[in-house]
Protein backbone atom coordinates (compact mmCIF):
# COMPACT_ATOMS: atom_id res chain seq x y z
CA UNK A 1 0.00 0.00 0.00
CA UNK A 2 1.45 3.45 -0.23
CA UNK A 3 1.66 6.13 2.38
CA UNK A 4 -2.11 7.45 1.41
CA UNK A 5 -3.77 4.47 1.63
CA UNK A 6 -1.86 3.76 5.15
CA UNK A 7 -3.13 6.74 6.09
CA UNK A 8 -6.74 6.10 4.96
CA UNK A 9 -6.33 2.27 6.58
CA UNK A 10 -5.73 4.52 10.03
CA UNK A 11 -8.43 7.09 9.70
CA UNK A 12 -11.16 4.29 8.84
CA UNK A 13 -9.86 2.12 12.04
CA UNK A 14 -9.76 5.45 14.52
CA UNK A 15 -13.53 6.77 13.29
CA UNK A 16 -14.90 2.73 13.91
CA UNK A 17 -13.14 2.44 17.18
CA UNK A 18 -15.10 6.06 17.94
CA UNK A 19 -18.20 4.57 17.28
CA UNK A 20 -18.02 1.04 18.92
CA UNK A 21 -16.92 2.70 22.14
CA UNK A 22 -19.93 5.35 21.69
CA UNK A 23 -22.46 2.15 21.55
CA UNK A 24 -20.32 0.43 24.29
CA UNK A 25 -21.24 3.07 26.33
CA UNK A 26 -24.34 3.63 25.56
CA UNK A 27 -25.41 -0.23 26.06
CA UNK A 28 -23.59 -0.09 29.54
CA UNK A 29 -25.85 3.25 30.24
CA UNK A 30 -29.36 1.38 29.50
CA UNK A 31 -28.17 -2.16 31.33
CA UNK A 32 -27.88 -4.27 27.54
CA UNK A 33 -24.96 -6.61 28.44
CA UNK A 34 -24.79 -8.56 25.89
CA UNK A 35 -24.49 -5.16 23.39
CA UNK A 36 -21.79 -4.21 25.72
CA UNK A 37 -19.77 -7.38 25.36
CA UNK A 38 -19.99 -7.45 21.70
CA UNK A 39 -18.74 -4.24 20.97
CA UNK A 40 -16.31 -4.20 23.82
CA UNK A 41 -14.52 -7.06 21.94
CA UNK A 42 -15.24 -5.06 18.42
CA UNK A 43 -13.51 -2.11 20.38
CA UNK A 44 -10.28 -4.25 21.27
CA UNK A 45 -9.99 -5.54 18.01
CA UNK A 46 -9.85 -1.77 16.59
CA UNK A 47 -7.69 -0.68 19.16
CA UNK A 48 -5.03 -3.37 18.08
CA UNK A 49 -6.07 -2.11 14.29
CA UNK A 50 -5.03 0.94 15.19
CA UNK A 51 -1.85 0.11 16.80
CA UNK A 52 -0.78 -1.47 13.43
CA UNK A 53 -1.86 1.27 11.55
CA UNK A 54 0.18 3.74 13.47
CA UNK A 55 3.07 1.41 13.60
CA UNK A 56 2.78 0.75 9.67
CA UNK A 57 2.74 4.76 8.78
CA UNK A 58 6.01 5.41 11.02
CA UNK A 59 7.58 2.84 8.77
CA UNK A 60 6.30 4.29 5.84
CA UNK A 61 7.51 7.49 6.45
CA UNK A 62 11.21 6.57 7.75
CA UNK A 63 11.13 4.37 4.32
CA UNK A 64 11.13 1.31 6.12
CA UNK A 65 7.87 -0.39 4.09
Amino acid sequence: MYFIGWHNFLWINIILLIIFTSIMFISNNYGHKKLLDIFYRLSCIEIIAVGYGVIAVLLNAFGLM
